[in-house]
């Protein structure tokens, strides 16, 4: 390296060429290389590239040309070592991946890689060399939260949208979604589909009225009545007075539940019930869209977490944590009572899984004692390089 530097650099960009990453972007920008690349990597092993790699960066790192020699040996050595027992990419960053979210080396193994690449993220050169990744990781994250919000509906945003694109995607999507599982819409509740209608409501807001005060039920019954039943004009509902119905029931639902009052919040919670069960009640009655209106509505129950999580104190430009998501998805199931807490106890809250998932790859915590072990290990790297070889890892 000191005596010779432009040689020794060369050498460790041939290391850094000599993995599938490496080999598969010079072919990428030298076409003619391609066949070559291929055949390279179909007639070498994970081992022997492991092996060369870490002969080359031995070579280029060595201080004089007389430790070439040793450098070499101990760089091919940790090569063989590194490639030979590099641990395999873990089954949650697995399932990340499937959904495009890129990864870190130390986010697809997990452990003590995955520790130790976040204590060196956290130091100046650290940050500069792996932050990028984990922060495209934490972006692909909050996409990633959207297309799972979409998938009743089969559908997705465009691939790499940044979150706050991913949003507004997302919510041309719903829109057109609602829109067309409402377009001609009109159900006759005259005789006993009108009772049955009826009834249905009166179910969803049974259990509250037990609990609310007198002057608060009587309350509640009004907006029922005002919000509902009267914007069915002639015993016929149509899917514009199905939309006006959830925009007024929403606007009273959020008022409430933002009160201080225990009382207030629980009416609240009450007339937000009816409106997340109104489309559930459309589709029974008009079985012609019951399939998209039901799809529909589930999606944007899923959305809801995932809005909350994008819009909460400090987040910027939508790029939430998974630790954010899990925490909105808790608030919005806790919203639902004893059986949201059921959901969120069997792990099948909305966007539950996928959200644990992310926490347990991309939210990973470092140890208080990390930065004393990253500073021992980056000494003890100091005399040879382990080169990993990522098809180890899949």
């Amino acid at each position: 390296r000191g005596e010779n530097p432009f040689l020794s650099f060369g050498l460790e960009i041939g290391a850094a060429i000599m993995t599938p990453g490496g080999i598969l972007k010079l072919a990428s920008k030298v076409p003619s290389l391609a066949k070559i690349a291929q055949k390279g990597m179909q007639t070498t092993t994970p081992v022997t590239r492991g092996m060369a790699g870490g002969a080359l960066y031995g070579a280029g790192a060595a201080e004089t040309v007389s430790d070439v020699p040793a450098s070499v040996a101990l760089g091919a050595g940790l090569g063989y070592a590194g490639a030979r027992y590099a641990p395999a990419i873990t089954e949650s960053a697995k399932e990340l991946i499937k959904r495009g979210i890129p990864l870190s080396v130390g986010q697809r193994l997990g452990g003590t890689i995955g520790a130790l690449e976040e204590g060196i993220s956290k130091i100046p050169f650290g940050a500069e060399m792996i932050g990028p990744t984990r922060l495209k990781a934490l972006e692909q994250f909050a996409t990633a939260a959207y297309n799972e919000a979409l998938s009743p509906l089969g559908q997705k945003v465009s691939r790499g949208a940044d979150p706050r694109q991913a949003a507004i995607e997302a919510q041309e999507i719903f829109k057109k979604s609602y829109d067309e599982a409402l377009e001609g819409v009109n159900i006759d509740f005259s005789g006993r589909v009108g009772t049955d209608f009826i009834e249905d409501i009166q179910k969803v807001i049974e259990p509250y009225k037990t609990k609310l005060t007198k002057p608060q039920r009587e309350q509640l019954e009004e907006f029922i009545t005002e919000q509902v039943f009267n914007r069915i004009p002639k015993d016929q509902l149509t899917g514009d007075a199905v939309k006006e119905i959830q925009t007024a029931l929403g606007d009273i639902a959020s008022d409430f539940m933002g009160s201080q009052d225990a009382y207030q919040k629980l009416l609240g919670r009450a007339v937000r019930d009816v409106d997340a069960e109104i489309m559930e009640i459309v589709a029974k009655y008009y079985p012609a869209k019951a399939e998209l209106l039901r799809k529909t509505n589930e999606a944007y129950s899923m959305y809801y977490p995932v809005r909350a999580a994008a819009t909460a104190m400090g987040v910027k430009e939508n790029i939430f944590t998974p630790a954010r998501l899990l925490s909105s998805i808790q608030r919005e199931e806790k919203k639902a009572g004893a059986a949201g807490l059921s959901r969120l106890e069997r792990g099948e809250g909305r966007i539950q899984r996928f959200a644990e998932t992310a926490a347990e790859t991309i939210g990973a915590k470092v140890p208080e004692s990390a930065p004393l072990r990253t500073f021992a290990t980056i000494a003890g790297l100091g005399g040879g390089a382990v080169f990993v070889d990522p098809v180890m890892t899949v």
